[in-house]
């Protein structure tokens, strides 16, 4: 079973989003897990729950970005389609985290206070 190869190929847009998933998962990750690091270690304030957060997102990211993909190649989609449907979820939850905690800043807890 053949296909017209304009079926096959990506387009334009779909490279465009891919490179920008890829891109601001590079870009947004290592400042998320720097914020998420100094709070952990040096003792700036994060928000309420974000240990928990740090775990529980990754499951529900990664799962939502394993069946966006399966369910791209099962629709028989091009390459490019399926890759796009495994960043985007990751890439959204990534950016997320980024103006969520660049919002909350970075504070130093001041000596004797709990979080």
């Amino acid at each position: 079973m053949s296909r017209c190869p304009s079926e096959s190929s990506a387009s334009a847009e779909q490279l465009m989003r891919l490179c920008m998933a890829m891109a601001t998962i590079g870009w947004f990750a290592p400042m998320v897990v720097a914020w998420r690091l100094s709070g952990l270690f040096w003792g700036t304030r994060m928000p309420r729950g974000e240990a928990a957060r740090m775990i529980v997102e990754k499951g529900s990211a990664f799962t939502s970005a394993g069946l966006d993909a399966t369910r791209a190649m099962t629709t028989h989609a091009p390459p490019v389609a399926a890759m796009l449907a495994a960043l985007e979820p990751i890439s959204l939850a990534v950016e997320g985290n980024h103006r969520r905690l660049s919002r909350h800043g970075l504070r130093r807890m001041r000596p004797g206070r709990r979080r």
